[in-house]
C-alpha cells in the first residue's frame, strides 16, 4: 500500500484498489478495528476521487458496513448501509447483484438490532 502511495499517489485508483485488499486482509486475520478503519479511509477517497455514486466507491462502503457489523456498531452500519442500498438502486437499479447483496448484509443488520419489521420489509421488496 505505502509503495502504491509513494509512486502512483494516494488517490490513484491502484492504491485505493490496494487499500480495500488490505482491509480484506484484516478482516481474515479477525482484526476489525483495523479493517474497518482502511475501508472507510479507502471510501472516503473514492467518494473525492471517483463521486458518491461510483460503481468502486459503494462497494468499497458496502465492505465497510460489513465490517462495522462486525465489530458490533449496529446504528452505524445501519445507517451507512441504507445510505449505501438507496446509492446502489440509482446507480445501479434494483435488481443488480450488488444491490441485492447491499439490501441482504442490511436485512442482517437490522437482525441483529431485533428489528425483525425493517429486515422483512427490505426483503420483501426483492
Amino acid at each position: 500500500m505505502e509503495l502504491c502511495q509513494e509512486i502512483l499517489g494516494a488517490e490513484h485508483p491502484a492504491t485505493l484498489d490496494s487499500i480495500s485488499k488490505l482491509a480484506m486482509l484484516y478482516q481474515n486475520q479477525y482484526r476489525y478495528d483495523k479493517a474497518s478503519e482502511l475501508e472507510m479511509s479507502a471510501t472516503e477517497l473514492r467518494q473525492k476521487v471517483l463521486g458518491a455514486t461510483h460503481p468502486d466507491t459503494l462497494t468499497s462502503m458496502a465492505e465497510w458496513v460489513l465490517l462495522i457489523r462486525y465489530q458490533k456498531r449496529y446504528d452505524d452500519a445501519a445507517t451507512i448501509g441504507s445510505l449505501a442500498m438507496k446509492l446502489f438502486e440509482k446507480t445501479l437499479g434494483a435488481e443488480h447483484y450488488k444491490t441485492a447483496m447491499c439490501m441482504s448484509n442490511l436485512a442482517e443488520v437490522y437482525r441483529f438490532q431485533k428489528r425483525y419489521g425493517k429486515a422483512a420489509q427490505i426483503t420483501r421488496t426483492r
